[in-house]
């Protein structure tokens, strides 16, 4: 953490400095998880057993055999990273109000499932000044504004009120292979990946079946393996990826910052 915090935010007042270093906070938890799920996955973290495919000679069929355990602590890690953003929302909030004089006890950030919700938690702020309450208004941080916004305010009160954070194992198939150059000659050193980037991310475990074009010297497949949120409350059907979930939600909450 800079000693001299004008590093952090230069050209912020000194009251905006507490919310800024909560975000600076959660981005290193945030960054050294990714690093500690990097080494995870290199592991490797799977395992898998492959047999000829039963009707095509091209083809293999792969079963995972064996998939390691995610460390335990990192539903943990995860609700101390979107605790930290909603805290540091919430400290905004009273960093404007003080700015008006006025006491800052009993407020939030007020993020809220509705819009009409929204605007009743908003008058509770009524002693803002005027172009910040216009510039809350212009945020949308309710589900069906600024979803991002609600999605972190969702995941602080789950892991604070109910349970820790769900995560699960995913994946994705790629290919990798040789390059070559368009007359199929050999690029010596540089090797190519290729994938479906819209295929959804699905729960990788155990059993779990995969038909494989057979590996040759130009193509071999894999899997990616993420690691998700699996909240359906809060994302519906989609695994969300936390490593770019959370940069992303510290980087908006930077940018709320910034606003005030």
């Amino acid at each position: 953490m800079p000693a001299d915090l004008s590093a952090v935010f230069p050209n912020g007042p000194v009251a905006l400095y507490g919310p800024l270093l909560k975000a600076a906070r959660a981005e290193e938890h945030a960054r050294e998880l990714i690093q500690r799920l990097d080494t995870w996955r290199a592991g490797p973290c799977y395992g898998l057993e492959s047999e000829p495919h039963p009707e095509d000679p091209n083809r293999v069929t792969a079963t995972v055999a064996r998939l390691d355990e995610l460390p335990q602590d990192v539903p943990v890690v995860l609700g101390e990273i979107v605790y930290l953003l909603g805290s540091a929302l919430d400290q905004l909030i009273c960093a404007l109000m003080r700015r008006q004089g006025k006491s800052c006890s009993d407020t939030s950030f007020p993020i809220r499932g509705t819009e009409k919700e929204f605007e009743t938690a908003l008058g509770k702020l009524r002693s803002l000044a005027p172009s910040d309450i216009a510039t809350l208004r212009r945020l949308r941080p309710f589900k069906d504004g600024d979803r991002l916004l609600w999605a972190i305010r969702k995941l602080t009160n789950r892991d604070k009120h109910q349970l820790l954070l769900a995560v699960a194992a995913t994946k994705q198939v790629r290919f990798e292979g040789q390059a070559r150059t368009p007359p199929g000659d050999v690029i010596p050193g540089l090797r190519v990946e290729a994938w479906n980037a819209s295929e959804p991310l699905s729960r990788l475990v155990v059993g779990d079946t995969f038909d494989f074009p057979k590996p040759s010297e130009l193509l071999e497949a894999r899997l990616q393996v993420f690691v998700a949120f699996d909240e359906p409350e809060i994302f519906g059907s989609d695994l969300v990826v936390t490593g770019s979930f959370n940069l992303r939600a510290i980087q908006r909450v930077r940018d709320v910052i910034g606003l005030f």
